[in-house]
């Protein structure tokens, strides 16, 4: 991951966020690098700052949409409103270039409350921090909390890093912690996650992508899938490929690691290849090596 080591000694414009009661919907960073949210940001030279307090309600959604060469600090606690509109997402970074998103002290957390929507069924779905379409991407020291739906979300990335990231999901499925799908060259390490759905879960399509050092508490353990179950075309079937998931821990989980289609479905096409699954740890953890497969999906060239 050399490029992302070498993107982080290039200056960007940093947003830093250590809390404070803004009501967002959408940031655009343009190819000029200006920034606005809506009055509460003020932008000096290269950077942008928020004065902020020490917690954070957001009540919409917020977009990042294009920009390069900038960096997102959260130092403060984010709690999303139980009532909020947001859209299935509550942060999201999309068609970007060169990003960093972090928290200096280690205490940059995101809470989604999911706790009151299961109480109260708001039917606020926000999954609290995604990627969208974005490639030279790091981020790391942060926090995850009671998401009402999924936690962290990866769609279509590529050289991208993601580190010292902690998940505490509720007691309950539907609350993955991490799904990404990697076009190429992701790494993901020191993580843990407890939760009692996926842990980390690869989607299709993925490619060239290392996930180690790794613990799973209490959830469904490590995934590749849900792959689809019902794509007979050989141009979008299911495919991931280069895939090592080495050094994973799981305790009191119900797998250590699942391969699996969507239920039903026939006919399907589509492969899980060239991937490797080592030093896997286990503790009152009920299976090893879970296969769900209803489909043609091949599996033979994963070694274990």
């Amino acid at each position: 991951m050399s490029s992302i080591t070498e993107r982080k000694q290039i200056t960007k414009q940093t947003l830093v966020l250590r809390s404070c009661p803004l009501s967002l919907s959408v940031l655009q960073l343009e190819e000029q690098q200006s920034m606005s949210l809506l009055g509460h940001i003020q932008v000096w030279n290269r950077y942008a700052y928020a004065d902020v307090m020490l917690t954070y309600p957001v009540a919409t959604g917020v977009v990042l949409n294009k920009g390069s060469a900038y960096a997102l600090q959260i130092d403060g606690l984010i709690t999303l409103t139980s009532n909020g509109a947001f859209n299935g997402n509550a942060i999201v970074i999309q068609n970007t270039n060169d990003v960093e998103v972090f928290s200096s002290n280690g205490l940059g957390a995101i809470n989604g409350q999911g706790y009151i929507t299961r109480i109260t069924a708001s039917g606020q779905n926000a999954r609290l921090f995604r990627f969208i379409s974005s490639k030279n991407i790091a981020i790391h020291d942060m926090i995850f909390v009671d998401s009402p739906t999924f936690h962290l979300v990866f769609n279509s990335v590529s050289n991208m890093e993601a580190y010292h990231i902690t998940v505490h999901g509720p007691n309950l499925g539907g609350t993955d912690g991490i799904d990404i799908i990697c076009t190429d060259n992701c790494y993901m390490h020191d993580i843990e996650v407890t939760n009692r759905d996926e842990c980390i879960s690869v989607k299709s399509p993925s490619n060239n992508l290392l996930i180690e050092d790794i613990i799973c508490n209490q959830s469904g353990g490590m995934s590749i899938g849900s792959l689809t179950a019902d794509i007979t075309d050989l141009s979008t079937a299911a495919a991931v490929s280069n895939v090592t998931m080495r050094n994973i821990l799981t305790y009191q989980c119900t797998q250590m690691l699942m391969i699996k289609t969507y239920p039903g479905g026939s006919g399907a096409v589509g492969y899980v290849k060239d991937s490797l699954f080592e030093n896997f740890w286990a503790y009152d953890t009920t299976y090893a090596l879970g296969k769900q497969i209803s489909t043609t999906i091949s599996t033979s060239l994963i070694k274990l």
